[in-house]
């Protein structure tokens, strides 16, 4: 286990303080588990989650996760379902959509700073402006990665909101106190707001053609160079649940897959998951402490080795010498 275990796995939007939170953690100790950091069609680990070396346990979000894992290599030693953080974090708070709701909030399909995510504004605006107006007025909350569209979408008419940079340790508050206040969640794509929206009661549906995803210089190891939702099986499959055209309730179908999805009800216990972190961490603890006692113990053999040698002997008997003086004087 490498030293790095003293800096958090991910600490994208928070997740890291929601994990340590309803664990119990304390920051000052290392935090011994790798987690996803969001919703993923794939069917396959991420490569980049496989290439985290030195944490022994993983956390993902649903028995479909779980499951993508076996037969495949990788360090983990062992692999536990944790459910979706923020779902975690709102569930322990009582988050709950605000009364005064009103109106919808929009959740473009954004890009990273290594794939790029393209569709047409102007069009999907179109489309939301199109809306009876039990769905109005409509705001639109932007990835931080894609706040450069600002001006795009102000420009249309629509007011702009963000819950802030990637690593803010304070998104998950923003982001809830931004999508608690409106009474719709409409997307051009399936990501972690469907769930976090169905969690809450609140009603989503998708709009507008899908976004084209490019990768072209492949910096982004877990997907092609180019591609769409609907590429993958279980992206198609989540597209065909909720493109339902503008909705104001949520079918059984919705709730359910989000329930599977989110890893409600398969997700290890919290007395589970506090058990092996603090399994794991004696483990470490005690290698440490090994190393630093085989480190001690040749310190203390060279230094013995050095004092019977001529010349150690003369080193002692000088210190002698000088400590006796200092005493006479």
């Amino acid at each position: 286990m490498k030293s790095y275990l003293k800096s958090d796995s991910i600490q994208d939007y928070g997740l890291n303080i929601i994990i340590r939170n309803y664990l119990c953690i304390p920051k000052w100790l290392p935090f011994m588990a790798f987690m996803e950091h969001g919703w993923t069609a794939l069917d396959t680990p991420l490569k980049s989650d496989i290439s985290a070396k030195g944490y022994p346990i993983m956390f993902v979000y649903s028995k479909r996760r779980l499951d993508a894992y076996k037969d495949k290599d990788h360090s983990f030693k062992k692999i536990l379902i944790s459910g979706i953080p923020f779902i975690l974090y709102r569930k322990l708070n009582k988050i709950a959509q605000k009364k005064n709701a009103i109106g919808s909030i929009a959740f473009p399909s954004h890009g990273t700073d290594l794939v790029k995510s393209q569709y047409s504004i102007e069009q999907f605006c179109t489309e939301l402006n199109k809306l009876p107006d039990r769905f109005k007025p409509i705001t639109i909350c932007l990835h931080f990665d894609n706040i450069f569209e600002k001006k795009i979408y102000s420009s249309l008419g629509f007011t702009v909101v963000t819950a802030g940079e990637r690593y803010d340790s304070k998104f998950f508050i923003n982001f809830y106190e931004i999508i608690t206040s409106y009474k719709y969640v409409i997307s051009n794509v399936i990501g972690s707001h469907t769930f976090y929206s169905v969690d809450l009661g609140i009603p989503f549906f998708i709009m507008g053609t899908l976004a084209v995803n490019k990768n072209p210089l492949s910096k982004d190891p877990n997907v092609p160079k180019k591609y769409i939702l609907t590429d993958y099986k279980y992206g198609k499959e989540a597209y065909d649940i909720f493109n339902t055209g503008p909705v104001d309730y949520i079918s059984e179908e919705q709730k359910k897959y989000v329930e599977n999805e989110s890893g409600i009800k398969e997700k290890s216990s919290r007395i589970v998951l506090v058990f092996y972190y603090w399994i794991f961490f004696f483990q470490w603890a005690c290698i440490i402490l090994v190393k630093k006692t085989v480190c001690s113990l040749f310190k203390f053999i060279k230094r013995a080795i050095k004092a019977i040698t001529p010349y150690g002997v003369i080193v002692l008997r000088r210190r002698y010498l000088s400590r006796k003086n200092n005493k006479t004087t």
